[in-house]
């Protein structure tokens, strides 16, 4: 019984520390995969939205009026204006910025939102002494730093507001200082991706945090230094490396735009001393060898003999599967058998299905470039060669339209049922290996040696129509790479087939499409079209629903031609340009038909961009005629309040209740919607026009002070004369022998 008890605790501490330590891998490599994907969609939304910010304000800073701002040595008149409406256009960039600072170092002075003031009368100090230890080093014409923003004692204050400033330079003389709203920009930026087992930082290029998951890390230098030495000093421009001893997992892209660095650590769980999943198998092992005495003794008393004739009996099972059972007591025992057997089959079944899914992974990470850490080793390759005789390798991108499945499980049907039609058609050519990727799409390793180009194309022309019509007619796209002859090649040929294919989806070709045929434009003509840009806004500004719909056709037919990063970047960009257009016209923002995140941008066709962007266009136009339906009804509304104003401005018992109450309105709203709609308070009309008619009859009239007091309803003299005196800096006296004077 003891052996029994022995062997009963070691095997359930293995299978118990095998079931741990296979979910701990499973979910390390789930959190470090987000970790990556998250990673790489923040620099790739921070290069966007950085990006056409620096881009529209190099352009801006060569403008006349902005030169002259920034190093003339006087400033005129006529350069106030225009540098005043100039700096309205620069800050109506983006809703991302929340000021811009002109400095100009002969004479002096600095222009913000408030106005132009002197070096000594400016009230963000902070930045003059940041531009005093940068400016004179001058080491680049673009400057990213974080800090919090104090402007007292201008007209607005404001007091430790954390922002993000981005200096521009041309020369020593002037420097333009756009200060990007931080709380904005980490909620842009890294509001989708905080959560408890990973931390995200994004440091500048001095080493300071601008943005972290950890809002308490703004403008700091970060508590891993040595970290962050690490990862300066590493040659690749991302990766990924343990510490602690492992308990810790650092991804990174560094030398990005503006000399940004990612960093995202990830806490991995494991099965070592002192973790949570260490006692828990502690525990429950105690408490199974506890329960295992425990039952054995009861049962020993109990039941010797029984289980004695259990044992001969299971025994016999054993040595004959065939052997008749006489007694029903122990006829539980067969089933259990059986039900072994059946479990050591699905056992081996699921075995083959993961040894299957373990090397489609070795396969994806030996071909996707974005995660070089997870390289499968050289043996790993050489076992993967095995798998290949071949000596020429060319990967095939297949996906059906995402848009014609309705459900998941049809979308496993389906990746099955093409698979084996295309390993089918391409047999006959070599050895096909199909990878299935986590997401829609399918991969094929097309494995030959010294295979004829005509044989190839024919067979590789009979794929896409038989795709079709296994799906009964439904779209599928491919993309074919190029053919390399080694598997360390591999990275390129599967990038290529990864291209081919999005141009494929995003354009709706009914053909295959070769990486080695694609042809794009020039990178800087495949940069963001702010002409484009701007006849679609202006079309929207002026409520004209057919020219933006022509402008956003024309456009999405443009960049459907570019690289797919291209073409995402250029729909990012033209988001962030409706987000603008809207806040300028004061156009609400929330509705969801508006919303747009990157992972859903990255499966869009040109189609689905079209849509969304005409479909958003309508709605903004459609609200902009609500909103001067709605300002003309507000108009008449005032007109209607302010005559009876007048009316009772000789009413003692008049009051804003009063008004209310006539229009079947709440005094709150009533407030709010006058107040929108004149710019004026309800309040501040009623005492003006008081006091305008006082000092009418003061300058006007011989009606003593005590008669004007009581005619305009006030219920004492004192009162009226502090009221005047609050307004007026006098007293009603003053007010009359000041004039008669």
């Amino acid at each position: 019984m003891l052996l029994h008890m022995i062997v009963s605790a070691v095997l359930f501490f293995m299978i118990l520390f095998f079931v741990f330590h296979t979910t701990v891998v499973q979910s390390n490599e789930k959190e470090l995969n987000e970790a990556q994907a998250s990673l790489t969609q923040a620099q790739m939304l921070n290069d966007t939205y950085l990006r056409s910010i620096s881009d529209y304000m190099i352009q801006a800073m060569d403008a006349y009026e902005v030169q002259g701002t920034l190093y003339g040595t006087t400033f005129t008149e006529y350069l106030s204006i225009r540098s005043r409406s100039t700096y309205e256009t620069l800050t109506d960039v983006s809703n991302l910025i929340s000021s811009v600072e002109l400095v100009n170092y002969n004479t002096q002075t600095v222009l913000d939102g408030n106005g132009r003031y002197s070096f000594d009368k400016f009230g963000d100090s902070g930045l003059l002494e940041l531009l005093e230890q940068y400016t004179p080093s001058f080491r680049t014409r673009i400057y990213f730093y974080p800090r919090s923003m104090n402007t007292a004692p201008t007209r607005t204050r404001i007091n430790n507001k954390p922002v993000i400033s981005i200096i521009f330079y041309l020369n020593k003389a002037g420097a333009m200082v756009v200060n990007l709203d931080a709380a904005t920009y980490q909620k842009l930026v890294l509001s989708n991706y905080a959560n408890q087992m990973t931390e995200y930082t994004l440091i500048n290029g001095e080493g300071m945090v601008f943005a972290s998951s950890d809002p308490e890390k703004f403008a700091s230098v970060p508590q891993e230094e040595a970290v962050l030495q690490q990862v300066l000093s590493a040659d690749a421009d991302q990766g990924a490396f343990p510490i602690e001893n492992g308990k810790k997992m650092v991804r990174y892209i560094k030398n990005a735009g503006m000399g940004v660095t990612y960093l995202a650590v990830t806490q991995l769980d494991g099965v070592f001393p002192g973790s949570r999943n260490f006692w828990h198998i502690l525990m429950l092992g105690v408490v199974f060898l506890i329960s295992t005495f425990l039952l054995s003794l009861v049962l020993g008393w109990i039941s010797s003999k029984p289980i004695r004739r259990l044992h001969e009996t299971v025994s016999s099972q054993i040595q004959d599967d065939a052997a008749p059972q006489d007694t029903n007591e122990f006829r539980f025992i067969e089933n259990a058998y059986q039900t072994v057997v059946e479990s050591n089959q699905s056992l081996r079944e699921k075995a083959e299905v993961y040894q299957r899914e373990r090397e489609d992974q070795k396969f994806l990470n030996l071909m996707n470039p974005a995660t070089p850490s997870l390289r499968p080793s050289a043996a790993e390759v050489a076992e993967m060669d095995a798998l290949l005789p071949g000596t020429e390798y060319r990967v095939i991108a297949l996906m059906p339209d995402r848009k014609q499945i309705a459900l998941e499980t049809d979308a496993q049907m389906i990746r099955r049922k093409l698979a084996e039609t295309v390993c089918a058609l391409l047999s006959p050519l070599g050895t096909v290996r199909a990878v299935m990727p986590p997401s829609f799409q399918m991969l094929f390793i097309l494995n030959s040696t010294d295979l004829k180009e005509a044989e190839e194309t024919e067979a590789m022309q009979r794929v896409l129509p038989a795709c079709q019509s296994a799906l009964q007619g439904k779209p599928v796209y491919m993309g074919v790479g190029s053919k390399v002859s080694s598997l360390d090649d591999l990275e390129a040929s599967y990038t290529g087939a990864e291209e081919a294919l999005s141009q494929a989806y995003t354009r709706h070709l009914n053909t295959m499409v070769y990486a080695d045929s694609l042809s794009f434009p020039d990178m800087r003509e495949q940069a963001y079209n702010f002409e484009m840009d701007g006849v679609i806004s202006k079309a929207v500004r002026h409520m004209d629903k057919e020219e933006a719909e022509n402008a956003i056709s024309r456009y999405i037919e443009e960049i459907s031609h570019f690289t797919h990063s291209q073409f995402v970047r250029n729909l990012l960009h033209l988001s962030v340009t409706f987000y603008g257009l809207e806040n300028s016209l004061q156009i609400p923002v929330d509705d969801v038909s508006r919303s747009l995140d990157i992972t859903t941008v990255l499966h869009w066709d040109a189609e689905d961009a079209k849509n969304f962007f005409i479909r958003r266009a309508n709605l903004d136009i459609a609200q902009l005629g609500d909103m001067k339906q709605q300002r003309s009804s507000d108009s008449e509304l005032v007109e209607q309040v302010n005559a009876m104003i007048e009316e009772n401005l000789y009413n003692p018992d008049f009051s804003i209740n009063q008004v209310a109450d006539h229009f079947s309105f709440s005094v709150n709203y009533l407030r709010s919607l006058y107040k929108s709609a004149c710019g004026e308070s309800l309040s501040g009309r009623i005492t003006r026009r008081k006091l305008e008619t006082a000092c009418s009859l003061l300058d006007n009239t011989d009606e003593t002070i005590e008669s004007i007091t009581s005619r305009l309803g006030f219920s004492t003299r004192n009162y009226f004369f502090t009221f005047f005196k609050k307004h007026m800096s006098m007293t009603p006296t003053q007010y009359r022998n000041r004039e008669q004077k």
